[in-house]
């Protein structure tokens, strides 16, 4: 009797559970969402078996910004029924814009895409999540994880920014050709008030352009279609960059000093300021204490070895050669713990070519500057010095000439992609 009893009710409550449920999804359709969740939560009380009223939940409390409750939800849904596209499709956008969780959101889609190919929204979802993890590595310096992101949102869509961002990790990584390319691919995507490409633009072109007039016009427009909102530490350092390219001395310190009030701890940045000033003996010994301090701050040996490389010129220009061959010593023993650089070869040679005894090191010069045209074939300066070495300390004009050529290889490519804006 008592058996009967306890279906006859399980069949009432699965009626109740559906009118409730029912309610809930005309309510949420009318963005009404705390009713339509007060419903759908009396249809899971009267019927906690079903996995699409925890799912419909879950995208409610999404609405709602209710993210900690939502992925709770939804993962009830997915435990229920893993074989669902819509649940781990909604799954993957909590995780994308409730958490900023990348890597679980493009699982959670690829999932989503894996059980029914047509899951509507899967793939302009998934593109952004693989965007936004793109940026976040390329903020994190792992250039070669963000070119990968940014190359399968690229696959999915032809999404500007993921272009523009590609760019730039292409640029840190030293490859000028492929950041030409890809920015120039993003500038026909772009919207014409769009900031982001042109800020990246001027700084490729600023970097390796010696002619200074589309960088002038690049950030010229960014700071035209910005207005007034604030001006960024990248801002002031390209603006640097370009004072450079002018020989305006003063220009550049200037707005290096903006860049680096905006962000006092970028060490890169300080890197960069210092390598430019370093030749002012002025400042020499404010340079060689700033340089003290940010090495103390630094973990990456790479980063250490360029600070070193610039504290020994600065020593020797000072006539301080013990000093001067003790910080070779401490840049040599870090730039060869990161072998597979390219500009900790460059460096390296760049010191003693300039300022050693280049005829004594002419074979460590020219050994240093070939492993570092073989790791980075886009490193025009690298194949520059190469030749002068060559010639200078050889007076081999042949095999000058070829590594020259070899290089502008490079000028050829970017000449015919830099044309105008």
């Amino acid at each position: 009797m008592l058996f009967i009893f306890y279906n006859a009710k399980a069949q009432i409550d699965t009626k109740q559970a559906k009118l409730n449920f029912d309610k809930g999804i005309s309510e949420y359709n009318n963005n009404n969402f705390p009713s339509a969740l007060g419903y759908v939560n009396k249809a899971i009380a009267f019927d906690s078996t079903k996995y699409y009223y925890y799912m419909s939940k879950a995208e409610i409390e999404s609405n709602m910004n209710l993210y900690d409750e939502a992925i709770n939800n939804i993962n009830k849904a997915i435990i229920l029924n893993n074989k669902n596209s819509l649940s781990h499709l909604i799954k993957g956008r909590i995780e994308l814009y409730g958490f900023n969780n990348y890597t679980g959101a493009i699982e959670s889609l690829l999932k989503a895409i894996k059980l029914d190919s047509n899951t509507v929204d899967a793939y302009s979802h998934l593109a952004f999540a693989y965007r936004y993890r793109g940026i976040s590595y390329l903020d994190s310096f792992d250039y070669n994880n963000a070119v990968k992101d940014f190359s399968s949102c690229i696959n999915i869509s032809a999404d500007y920014q993921a272009y523009a961002y590609r760019a730039k990790s292409y640029y840190y990584l030293n490859d000028s050709t492929n950041a030409y390319k890809d920015i120039y691919e993003s500038q026909k995507l772009a919207p014409a008030n769009d900031t982001i490409v042109y800020l990246i633009l001027a700084k490729i072109e600023a970097t390796y352009n010696p002619n200074c007039n589309i960088a002038i016009e690049a950030i010229s427009i960014y700071s035209n279609n910005l207005g007034q909102t604030n001006k960024n530490d990248e801002y002031y350092e390209i603006k640097a960059q370009i004072c450079i390219c002018q020989d305006d001395t003063l220009g550049a310190i200037g707005n290096y000093n903006k860049a680096l009030n905006i962000q006092p701890n970028n060490i890169s940045l300080n890197y960069r300021r210092l390598k430019y000033l370093f030749g002012d003996l002025k400042y020499a010994d404010i340079f060689l204490k700033d340089i003290d301090s940010i090495i103390s701050k630094i973990d990456d040996k790479m980063q250490i070895s360029g600070f070193y490389t610039i504290k020994a010129m600065i020593n020797h220009l000072l006539g301080n050669k013990t000093e001067a061959k003790n910080n070779l010593s401490l840049s040599l023993s870090t730039s060869r713990a990161s072998k597979d650089s390219s500009i900790a070869y460059y460096n390296l040679a760049q010191y003693e070519f300039f300022m050693g005894n280049c005829i004594d090191n002419k074979n460590s010069i020219i050994n240093n500057l070939n492993k570092s045209v073989i790791i980075n074939p886009n490193f025009p300066r690298a194949y520059f010095l190469y030749s002068i070495a060559q010639y200078l300390l050889f007076k081999d004009a042949i095999t000058a000439l070829k590594i020259l050529q070899s290089g502008d290889k490079y000028y050829k490519k970017k000449i015919q992609s830099s044309t105008t804006l």
